[in-house]
């Protein structure tokens, strides 16, 4: 248990994975990142050597990104081959489920970590998305109020050259009224003309076309058509007589005192458009100027927003980064330490498997020693019957020993001897007096009776009591309480002989008692 050991090729494999797939997110997340910053506004605004390093630094992290990729195929590869991922024990071990246990909590931390990168990407894009919808809802109100301006402006005019009679000024550019032509959207077009001052530019041209003219047949700008056909007409009334009936006046035609007010009032009207051009324009440049200044100004809130959001999660994600390698550190020892318990379980489960034919052998002993318990039961049983056959035989001994000894206390005494009989009396008198004495009898009687019951019975007790005490008790009990009752009774029985001999009992009774004895035997 003590020994240090590596740990298993396929652990090591599974590790590195982990590693590569951390680092393969992070470059993922910075190349979003420069590729977000490369599309940028800003990033134009930049020094072509700042461009240059930029698309420099993000053509090596995708180098990195794609060496990672193979890296990891590679390992994916390796795994495969392993075969037998896990050394685990047989099926329903407790290693099996423990080693199950830690690779789903690997893969568990592998699933959350992926899902928090998602959803931090996903935060991200939104605040993205919201911050550019921002700026476009902002850029449409900015046209919306140029576009009333412009057409305030335009029915303005219209209405006070149609009054004079006078030629309407050119329309406006189609941003400004709002009006599409050819395909594509017409505001986001004009967007981008605001942006660039094209607009601008287009309406200036289109309100200079009077100029251009009058430049172009050498009057200054001020001065109207009017004012060369009246010099015309005043020298052809200078160098020409008297009028011709072609050439009379008409009446219904204007003087020129009229043509002179109409004159003057032209000229007026046309410096009141100059004017109004001029302030069009002036207000067109501060419009320009106002939008780009707001443009510029939430463009850097919105850039330095998004510069503390990127620091903010950046530093987020270099913390769940640290927990995050310190847990995989974690699961690296403790995939270690089961290693290492897997392979002293192996080992021990190999000194289990040396050690099974030795119990078998010793399951064989066992088995042969309760079978030679159930013979020795078996005749223990044998001679308990060929005991209790004897027990029979010696009950039935004891039984006519009682007859005889009752029909020898019960035998009335016998009557005097007559003279006939006195020799027979004197001859069973010395009869009776050759026999032996009855104390003598009885030790002659008791020794044998008692030596032969010792001799039988104890050693038979013994061995019962040692042997089926421990397998059957209660026989050995109900066996014991027979034993016992027979035993009182021929205790009793020889208490009872002991004590008639004692009481003074003659070579009669002696004589008699042995006959009953012998006529109980002859049944």
């Amino acid at each position: 248990m003590g020994r240090r050991l590596t740990t298993p090729p396929p652990l090591r494999i599974l590790a590195d994975s982990v590693e590569k797939r951390t680092a393969l997110a992070s470059l993922e997340k910075d190349i979003t990142d420069a590729h977000r910053i490369t599309q940028s506004a800003f990033f134009s605004s930049l020094p072509a050597e700042q461009q240059k390093k930029l698309s420099a630094d993000l053509k090596e992290l995708e180098d990195k990104r794609d060496g990672l990729e193979s890296e990891l195929e590679e390992l994916k590869v390796k795994l495969l081959e392993v075969g037998a991922f896990w050394p685990v024990a047989p099926p329903g071990g407790g290693a099996s489920g423990e080693n199950k246990e830690e690779s789903t909590s690997v893969l568990d931390a592998l699933k959350a970590q992926a899902e928090r990168e998602e959803e931090d990407e996903k935060r991200q894009e939104e605040a993205e998305k919201k911050g550019f919808e921002e700026v476009v809802e902002f850029l449409r109100e900015l046209h919306g109020y140029a576009v009333e301006m412009m057409k305030m402006l335009g029915e303005l005019r219209s209405e006070e050259d149609e009054s004079v009679g006078v030629k309407p000024p050119p329309t406006p550019p189609d941003f400004v009224l709002g009006v599409g032509s050819g395909s594509g959207t017409t505001n986001e077009r004009w967007e981008r003309k605001i942006l660039r001052g094209e607009g601008e530019e287009q309406y200036m041209d289109s309100m200079d076309i009077d100029a251009d003219t009058d430049a172009a047949e050498g009057r200054q700008p001020s001065e109207a058509p009017s004012a060369a056909r009246k010099r015309k007409r005043r020298k052809t009334d200078e160098g020409g007589g008297s009028a011709s009936p072609l050439t009379a006046p008409d009446p219904n035609l204007p003087t020129q005192e009229d043509l002179n007010a109409l004159l003057e009032k032209l000229l007026t009207l046309e410096s009141t458009a100059h004017t109004l051009q001029n302030d069009l324009v002036s207000h067109s440049n501060d419009i320009l100027e106002q939008v780009e200044g707001s443009l510029d100004a939430r463009l850097s809130e919105l850039s330095v927003s998004l510069e503390t959001q990127q620091e903010e999660l950046q530093e987020r994600w270099e913390k769940e980064k640290g927990e995050v390698d310190g847990k995989i550190g974690e699961v690296r020892r403790e995939v270690g330490e089961v290693g290492e318990q897997v392979e002293e379980l192996g080992a021990e489960v190999g000194e289990m498997l040396l050690r099974v034919g030795e119990v078998e052998r010793e399951v064989q002993e066992r088995r042969r020693e309760r079978e030679d318990s159930l013979g020795r039961v078996l005749s223990i049983e044998q001679r308990l019957n060929e005991y209790a056959a004897m027990q029979d035989a010696n009950s039935a001994k004891i039984k006519t020993l009682e007859i005889a000894l009752k029909a020898y206390t019960t035998r009335p005494p016998s009557p005097p001897a007559t003279p006939e009989n006195t020799l027979s009396s004197s001859t069973l008198t010395l009869s009776a007096a050759n026999l032996p004495p009855a104390q003598y009898l009885f030790q002659a009687l008791q020794e044998p009776l008692l030596e032969a019951i010792r001799l039988s019975m104890q050693p038979l007790a013994e061995e019962v009591r040692g042997d089926v005490e421990r397998i059957v008790e209660a026989r050995n009990r109900e066996l014991w309480g027979t034993v016992s009752g027979v035993l009182s009774k021929s205790k009793v029985v020889l208490e009872m002989v002991g004590k008639r001999v004692g009481e003074g009992v003659g070579g009669e009774g002696v004589k008699s008692f042995l006959q009953g004895q012998g006529q109980g035997g002859q049944r």
